[in-house]
Parts: C-alpha cells; structure tokens; sequence
C-alpha cells in the first residue's frame, strides 16, 4: 500500500502531520467515495487540517499540447520541461493530448487499417482536455500552449495560445509579478489497492476578488513510457518515449467546482474534499495531482500548485 499525506505551500512541498478527525465525511460528497479507502474509513482514515498559508508567490501552470502521432512536439515537450526544472517547484507541466479542433493526432490520423496502429493503441486524450482546445479559441495547432491561460505579456493579441519558443518567457514574467491574488493548500493520499487518489483543497483569496472563480482538478500520470512520432530522430517512431504530467483526467469535472462568487472578501477559504479512481490504461503509474484557480469568465489561472503522493 501507498500511503502518504503532503502539504504544498506553493512554491515548495513541505511535509507535515495532519490533525487527525474522527468519521470526517465531508458536507458536499457528490465527488466523494469513502468506499474507494481500503479499509474502515470512519476509524482509520487521517483526515487532514490546514494551517496558515504564507506562501506569497504566483506559479505557473504550462498547458502543453501535443499529440502522441505529432512528430513536430517533441520539441514542444523539452521547451515545457526546461522552465519546469528551472524553476522547481514553482512551473508545473501539464502535457495535453488534444489539438486543433479538439480532435488528439491519435484520433485524426489513425484508422485501424493503419500498419502503425498497433505502437499508438493507448488512447492518450480525456474529456476535459479536449473540452478546453475547443472552448478556448484560436489554438493553431500542436504543439501549442497556455501559460495560466494569459495572453503574450505586451502583444495586441487576446489569444491565450502561445507557440513553444515563447513559454519561457511569458512564464517567466509571470513568476517575477508579485500580485498573488489567491493561494491554495492540497494533500492528497493514494491507495494501490483500489488505484484512487483521496484529495483535500483549501483555496483562499489573498486580496478581494470580484467575479467568477472555479477550482479545477486533474489527475496526472508523472510518465507514461509508449510511443511518440518524433521527427527530429530516425527511425521517426520512438518506442520507448517518456511522456511526462499527462493529463488523464479530471477529478471534479472539466470545469471544476465554484468556489468565490460576486465579492468575496480577502481572506475568505473554502474546503473541498475528493477522489478519484484512477483509469484502467494509466495504472500501475506514478501520479501526481494539480490543482488551480481559475477566472471562470476569462479562464485566467490565479494560482496552481501540485502535489505528488
């Protein structure tokens, strides 16, 4: 069994006890499942608390999208992972199998007729991803990208999409703002023996906040080993490829949950509890959570962070 509780301060995982609760059966178990705790949850469960949030940094989210039949994003992945490892802790990655038209490479280049059908057989996309390529307007392709879903700092564009070379710099000045509007805590437990993660969320404004926001969710796989079309090597089908952060799914619904309505004061929290049961093509994987805040209306990201049981 794995078993583990983290506490992510945003820019740094810092570990520590939980406060332990009898029978903590959250108010609003719509997303809930205690029978996914293997075990007698009303008695052995560790449910968690929340002490001060004192991280004042803004992180970034980098929505990488790509396709595993997409020679060209390779490339797309190695720009992400360059500013994820130079800013540990701070630049999370998210690799989206999903493109233009909301249709993933997968599913608009393979028929089953196909010699090559067999190396691309795991289907890489989900719901939400290709949700998003369609709702959020002016993707122009793989590998394109999202950095927290803000436009190119200084450009007449409104578009949120941004081209591979740019990622670092729009990420980079956004970890240089220091007007953190909102902050999150997260631990998350995970049990093999029935493949669920158990997650807990506190979100709290850090200023006062007028709008739409929503907590978004997503199950991550840390690397998924399998097939990629590669353009830059030969043979171009590269068998044993490291996919890293993919998207399999999310834990509260593509949109996530709202969590500040109107006006909310500065201070203001609220608490969210959830599992998930892992997808029988990304078992027996290594995963990690990411959780952000989103402007419902503008689909701007306030403040992500990540955690790995």
């Amino acid at each position: 069994m794995k078993y583990s509780i983290f506490y992510l301060l945003a820019i740094v995982v810092a570990f520590g006890s939980c406060d332990r609760v009898e029978n903590p059966i959250p108010g609003d178990a719509a997303n809930y499942d205690v029978t996914l705790f293997p075990g007698n949850y009303a008695t052995a469960y560790s449910y968690p608390t929340f002490g001060s949030n004192s991280n004042n940094n803004i992180n970034v989210l980098i929505e990488d999208y790509t396709g595993h039949q997409c020679g060209n994003c390779p490339a797309g992945a190695i720009a992400a992972k360059g500013v994820e490892n130079a800013n540990p802790g701070r630049v999370f990655v998210v690799s989206e199998h999903a493109g233009f038209g909301g249709i993933s490479q997968y599913q608009r280049i393979h028929t089953p007729n196909e010699p090559e059908y067999p190396k691309y057989g795991r289907n890489f996309t989900n719901e939400a991803g290709l949700t998003y390529a369609t709702a959020i307007t002016g993707i122009l392709g793989n590998p394109y990208g999202m950095i927290n879903r803000k436009p190119v700092a200084g450009s007449s564009s409104a578009s949120l999409w941004i081209p591979y070379g740019q990622w670092q710099t729009n990420a980079e000045n956004i970890l240089l703002q220091n007007n953190l509007r909102a902050n999150i805590q997260m631990a998350v437990n995970y049990y093999d023996e029935t493949d669920a993660l158990f997650v807990h969320i506190e979100a709290e404004s850090k200023t006062t906040l007028t709008g739409n926001y929503n907590l978004v969710v997503y199950a991550i796989a840390k690397d998924v080993v399998d097939w990629q079309k590669n353009y830059a090597v030969f043979p171009n089908d590269v068998e044993f490829y490291h996919h890293h952060n993919v998207h399999i799914g999310n834990v509260n619904g593509t949109w996530g949950d709202p969590v500040f309505l109107g006006e909310i004061a500065s201070g203001a929290k609220v608490r969210k509890d959830y599992t998930y049961k892992i997808k029988e093509n990304f078992k027996d994987l290594e995963y990690a959570v990411i959780a952000y805040l989103m402007n419902a209306d503008t689909y701007e990201i306030l403040q992500v962070i990540m955690v790995e049981p």
